[in-house]
């Protein structure tokens, strides 16, 4: 009983408080007009590439709902987390967090499209499935730094298998430049590099097999390694 305790404090406080910390400030607020912005956009990915969030096809009675609030975090531009009511009652209700700054440095729409895609899969992840089964397991692995890396690195792989490769790629562009030394570092390292992203999309069509056993089994940290793992793949055919 105390391990079950543990492990949801555990998960609240994996994925929660950073919603806590950076929520509110003196930092300016995202406007009307950029929450306008940020629901058309997750409004066309959902319409587009997921139907399992659109209200208007899945058949849940519980309906997704999804609602942007400010954060004011340097290392974070955007967020995606859950409510309290999700958690214990399983209440249909996500959070986005966006950190103003993406519009202060004037994001173009292919890269708020592709970043949002990637926080989208954060929380249809959190709408698929229970309390138990996926978002204690998801607070688990984000609370270590290599399953995190695996976490985060599959559900980018997700967005470029979704059709939103350039997408991600913009933002990597948009992002990298903002970032110090050591948070381009754990981006890398945490997320797919560009290098990685242009090397998927050149093998995705005709290499389906090696996609779905990196999003079951493990994802490869390095463009070394994904490169390695595509010629052994190859040779085994």
């Amino acid at each position: 009983m105390k391990l079950i305790l543990k492990t949801l404090l555990a998960t609240l406080l994996c994925l929660i408080i950073p919603t806590l910390v950076f929520a509110g400030s003196s930092r300016p607020k995202l406007t009307d007009q950029q929450i306008v912005r940020l629901k058309e956009v997750t409004s066309r990915i959902i319409k587009k590439s997921m139907p399992s969030l659109d209200n208007e096809v899945n058949n849940r009675s519980r309906k997704y709902k999804l609602k942007f609030h400010t954060i004011k975090s340097s290392k974070y531009f955007l967020e995606s987390n859950f409510t309290i009511g999700r958690f214990f009652f399983g209440v249909p209700k996500y959070r986005i967090g966006v950190n103003p700054i993406i519009f202060e440095k004037e994001i173009n729409d292919l890269a708020l499209e592709g970043v949002l895609v990637h926080e989208l899969v954060h929380s249809r992840d959190y709408y698929n499935g229970s309390t138990i089964r996926s978002i204690i397991p998801i607070g688990l692995k984000v609370s270590r730094k290599k399953s995190r890396a695996q976490y985060e690195r599959k559900t980018d792989l997700q967005t470029i298998m979704l059709g939103y490769g350039s997408g991600l790629l913009a933002y990597k562009a948009f992002q990298y430049p903002l970032l110090n030394e050591k948070e381009l570092k754990t981006k890398r390292r945490e997320y797919l590099t560009p290098e990685e992203i242009k090397f998927i999309i050149s093998i995705k069509d005709n290499h389906p097999g090696l996609i779905k056993k990196w999003l079951k089994s493990k994802i490869p940290v390095n463009l070394e390694k994904f490169k390695e793992e595509f010629e052994n793949f190859k040779k085994s055919q």
